[in-house]
């Protein structure tokens, strides 16, 4: 037994022993030192990503704690008491816990012997529509081919369209915007006007 556990692990050795031996050959090679150093640039790239995201999360959660305080504060007491009432509760419930499992244990042993012939019958009509499958395919086959230039004769149609929507949506927003600040200057100019010492 033992000499058996020792081929078995020398063997596993010899195998870590290759695997590593083909990753340091592959890493010493142009495209291994490519792939790691892509590898590292992503990482770090995604680490430059993620810090001002946190850094944010943790500016935005240190604002709200000092709310959060009095709430807990006047939640803990009252779930303290809902947790020591649950004892009670459950201890109630569990009779009834069991009578639904002897039921469902009985009904478990009533359907177990019926799965045999409904997997069957089951099996017969996969087996039924099996010849089937392949006229379908030629259907979609078919269908996907009558339609590709149906649909590439309306993206072609609705293109001019859609373009002249967007360009009245652009239209439409920069006079938006264009009016919006109208609407804001005129009220700060009026104020500047309003102040003292101006004529």
């Amino acid at each position: 037994m033992f000499k058996a556990a020792g081929d078995v692990g020398g063997g596993l050795l010899a195998n870590i022993q290759t695997i590593t031996g083909q990753i340091a050959q592959f890493l010493k090679t142009a495209s291994g030192q490519s792939a790691v150093q892509n590898l590292f640039g992503t990482i770090a790239s995604i680490a430059q990503q993620l810090g001002p995201i946190l850094a944010a999360l943790v500016t935005q959660i240190g604002q709200i704690a000092p709310a959060l305080a009095p709430v807990f504060q006047t939640l803990g007491p009252a779930l303290t008491g809902l947790i020591d009432a649950l004892g009670p509760a459950l201890a109630g419930i569990a009779p009834s816990l069991q009578a639904i499992a002897t039921g469902l244990a009985g009904a478990f042993e009533v359907i177990g012997p019926s799965l045999g012939p409904l997997g069957e019958a089951i099996g017969q009509v996969i087996e039924a529509l099996a010849p089937l499958l392949p006229l379908v395919g030629q259907i979609v086959s078919v269908l996907a081919t009558a339609l590709a230039p149906v649909l590439s004769a309306l993206a072609q149609a609705f293109e001019p369209i859609i373009e002249e929507v967007v360009a009245a949506f652009d239209a439409g927003a920069a006079a938006a915007c264009g009016r919006f600040r109208a609407a804001r200057a005129g009220p700060d100019a009026a104020r500047r006007g309003d102040r003292p010492g101006r004529r």
